[in-house]
């Protein structure tokens, strides 16, 4: 999960190392194989085009077990060609990978050097090599080099000291020095800075968010935010992980320390005093620390008066695998199938277990995911009802209704199962689309940002079939047009219309209510703005109040100003959300501007 902070695509050259003598061994390779698939496709969550190296050690003791060179490369090329990242391998012809074996190094080892020389080869290749680039900004990439390896000015109360982040505004009196802006008639210096920062953040050269509050940080070494974040996220105990604090900590805040460490997975502000506060390198940034984690969904917030936090990664050393209350029996129960957009094979709309069984699912997408809902949930449900997160489950709820259990298993693992726990929403037509709404809206705001290359597609049970799901919006798609369209179902062939009619509760009303309780109008400023009008939508829903939002509210194909008006037109109240945001944005609006949702 923190490597997705640091990930630069655009100046990647990956090496996948693996165990040569486990590929040899018949009662280990299975094990082995999959291991490499999976990682395999965790590079191609990211970087679907970046070059990737396979390299396989312990290659003298695995020819000593009756296995040739040319066999494992084709056991690799058989069983991971289906992966997207696949193709991108540098080869080491005539074989799909490089054979190396450590105890003779760099100097004994032939295969060794032409890795060394395929690594350098492959990094030329890469587009970020051949970018022009002002000069200007090369002369402040060679400032903060130097100031990185050198040391200068004073960083985490030491003269003298390497730096390892600097404030913009100190980065903005290097870019003028190095004679930014190259045009400022046509780029003021500020603008042209952001620029180049996002620029250096995509090699990997820097880590600048460009996200309120984080804006001013801009970290020279990534290994910084590494090493800050594994003060919080590792095995607590396993001691090559103890730090000197960790005693202290301990003693001094001894419930906060075991709520930390022995399963809660849950972090108190105090403790931070002790992991990042009392570190030279870290004094100072635990806010800023604190908010980056939360942006990757490393953190999420617990309500209450208590201000505290769930660490997701850390559910996995020790957390409930069940929560406190389970479902009744015949919940409805809907599946989010997770794969790779470049994935050769691709199902249909029909899904048995087996194709289900295919695909791809990051326990950090997951992690990701579950935090997202436990933080929309503790927004939206008011004190009677506590969201609980475990190493493989979430159970949340959009407001006071649609409480919904979201679980991880083995058995499928690239899917979510989500499971209703209100038996009043099992019934009538789209009292639960609500809640498959929010969870695919959740997927686009948390999950599509840091896993460009994921996929996904919320499935619905087949009436009448054991193990057979439908894909929602091939559904949705079939209805919306004349219903007629057949699905064939093990040959037979069944309408969208009776399909449709059968999973209602899972999807939107077939048409617009007649009248709606509020209409909500707001400016689009994603800061700000749209979030919390989308948690108002999900409290007036909870309390039966139908409401218009044009996000939720709009389907595909429609009019959007007609559709508005009507809206409008046949609403008991229209909401206005004014914040400073859209007041900003008001005074520089002009006939060109994109459209604003806020009414004038």
């Amino acid at each position: 999960s923190m490597l997705d902070l640091l990930h630069a695509p655009k100046a990647s050259v990956s090496m996948l190392v693996f165990n040569l003598i486990h590929l040899a061994k018949p009662d280990r390779r299975d094990r082995c194989i999959t291991q490499l698939r999976l990682q395999l496709d965790s590079f191609a969550v990211h970087a679907s085009t970046a070059p990737l190296l396979l390299v396989g050690t312990r290659r003298a003791e695995a020819l000593t077990l009756g296995v040739t060179l040319e066999s494992l490369s084709g056991v690799l090329e058989s069983e991971l060609k289906h992966s997207p990242a696949f193709k991108h391998v540098v080869r080491n012809a005539p074989l799909c990978f490089f054979p190396i074996e450590n105890s003779e190094g760099f100097g004994g080892d032939e295969t060794i050097r032409k890795l060394v020389v395929a690594i350098e080869g492959a990094a030329m290749k890469l587009d970020s090599m051949k970018q022009r680039v002002p000069a200007g900004w090369l002369a402040v990439y060679d400032q903060l080099s130097a100031m990185h390896a050198a040391g200068g000015g004073k960083e985490g109360g030491k003269e003298g000291s390497a730096r390892q982040w600097l404030t913009l505004s100190e980065l903005m009196h290097v870019a003028k020095g190095c004679g930014l802006p190259h045009d400022p008639r046509r780029i003021p210096l500020e603008r042209e800075v952001q620029l180049m920062l996002a620029y250096f953040h995509s090699l990997g050269a820097v880590c600048w968010y460009d996200l309120p509050g984080l804006r001013e940080l801009v970290v020279l070494d990534p290994q910084w935010v590494v090493d800050a974040i594994s003060m919080v996220i590792r095995n607590f105990k396993q001691l090559a992980h103890r730090m000197p604090c960790d005693e202290e900590a301990a003693r001094e805040c001894e419930d906060e320390w075991a709520q930390l460490t022995e399963g809660s997975a849950r972090l108190h502000p105090v403790l931070l005093d002790h992991l990042w506060e009392s570190n030279e390198r870290f004094k100072g940034q635990s806010s800023k620390l604190l908010q980056l984690m939360g942006h990757f969904g490393l953190v999420v917030p617990i309500r209450g008066a208590e201000r505290a936090y769930i660490v997701p990664p850390l559910l996995s050393l020790g957390a409930a695998n069940n929560p406190s209350v389970l479902p009744p029996r015949g919940a409805p129960v809907a599946k989010l199938h997770f794969s790779l957009k470049q994935q050769s094979k691709r199902p249909g709309a029909l899904m048995k277990a087996a194709d289900r069984r295919r695909g791809f699912l990051p326990i950090g997408a997951f992690h990701q995911l579950c935090g997202a809902a436990v933080g929309w949930s503790n927004h939206t449900t008011s004190d009677t009802f506590t969201a609980q997160l475990g190493s493989t489950f979430a159970l949340v709820a959009f407001g006071d209704k649609g409480r919904v259990l979201l679980r991880r298993s083995e058995a499928e693992p690239c899917t979510i199962a989500c499971t209703l726990f209100d038996a009043e929403l099992g019934g009538a037509e789209g009292a639960a689309a609500a809640v498959a709404e929010r969870l695919l809206l959740l997927l686009r705001q948390s999950v599509a940002r840091h896993y460009p290359n994921l996929e996904w597609r919320l499935l619905l049970p087949v009436p009448g079939e054991v193990d057979l799901m439908l894909d929602r919006d091939a559904l949705l798609t079939a209805r919306a047009t004349d219903g007629a369209q057949p699905f064939y179902i093990e040959g037979r062939p069944r309408s969208a219309a009776d399909l449709a009619a059968e999973l209602g509760v899972w999807l939107p009303p077939s048409q617009p209510p007649e009248a709606y309780d509020a209409f909500l109008s707001y400016s689009h400023v994603p800061e700000f703005d749209m979030p919390f009008t989308a948690m108002l939508h999900d409290c007036l829903f909870a309390r039966d109040l139908t409401t218009f939002l044009d996000t939720r509210s709009l389907r595909r194909g429609e009019a959007l100003d007609l559709s508005c008006l009507l809206a409008m037109a046949n609403s008991r109240v229209i909401v206005l959300v004014v914040t400073w945001n859209a007041l900003r944005r008001m005074t520089s609006l002009t006939a060109s501007s994109g459209l604003d949702y806020l009414l004038l």
